[in-house]
């Protein structure tokens, strides 16, 4: 008997769907192809281009194959990230900063991120969990 595992078979864009989190950001994939992004800077929201054929087989520098497209604070602003699928449940974004970025933010910087587990949160009443 031959079992194999669902998301063996999924496309690396499928793998990305939904919600991932690390101490400083979070970021929703939606299969629309829409995004939440929320980092201390504030919260955005727009659009993701991710192409996974894109990859840096030497490795000597990171190479964008994630853009998102978004508004935060009423600002336009297209943020490039290097996305490196680790696991069913942990990504790695590296930030690639653009050319016009400020000195103090030139270099890029890695992050893993967990998946968000969307179950329902039970309500807890003066400390007891609520029975359903």
């Amino acid at each position: 008997m031959l079992f194999v595992s669902s998301s063996c078979m999924m496309t690396p864009e499928e793998k990305i769907i939904g919600r991932w989190y690390s101490g400083g950001m979070s970021i929703r994939f939606r299969k629309d192809k829409s995004v939440l992004y929320n980092t201390a800077a504030g919260r955005a929201v727009g659009y993701y281009y991710f192409d996974p054929v894109v990859k840096n087989l030497a490795r000597e520098q990171t190479v964008p194959n994630l853009v998102l497209d978004v508004v935060r604070n009423n600002q336009r602003v297209r943020v490039n990230f290097e996305l490196e699928i680790m696991a069913n449940d942990r990504i790695r974004l590296t930030y690639l900063p653009g050319p016009d970025a400020p000195p103090s933010n030139r270099s890029p910087r890695a992050s893993i991120l967990k998946r968000a587990d969307d179950a329902p949160v039970t309500p807890v009443v003066a400390g007891v969990p609520s029975s359903r």
